[in-house]
């Protein structure tokens, strides 16, 4: 399922149960992919993989009130890894 970050904003619980029931949700924002929540099956717990640092999430959300409920409701107990450095595909030339 793909979805705009737009769409997020208005039911961010919807998307969310989608991915805890096995749903792969594609958030875009301006048409690139921004985030997929991805299910794990045995913990029934969303995993995201996000494009952008979580620092930039308020910003591409926009309103402040719906960026905070949802920001709080994926990340409030998530451990969060962020990656540094340049792309794999890039630099093995595949991108």
């Amino acid at each position: 399922m793909e979805i705009t970050a737009k769409e997020l904003r208005g039911k961010p619980g919807q998307y969310i149960e989608q991915a805890s029931k096995g749903t792969d949700v594609v958030i875009t924002v301006r048409g690139k992919k921004m985030a997929t929540l991805i299910p794990y099956n045995k913990t029934n717990v969303e995993a995201v993989a996000a494009q952008r640092p979580f620092a930039t999430w308020h910003e591409t959300l926009g309103e402040p009130t719906v960026a905070d409920a949802i920001c709080d409701r994926l990340f409030s107990n998530a451990e969060k890894i962020e990656l540094k450095g340049e792309s794999l595909g890039k630099t093995s030339g595949k991108a």
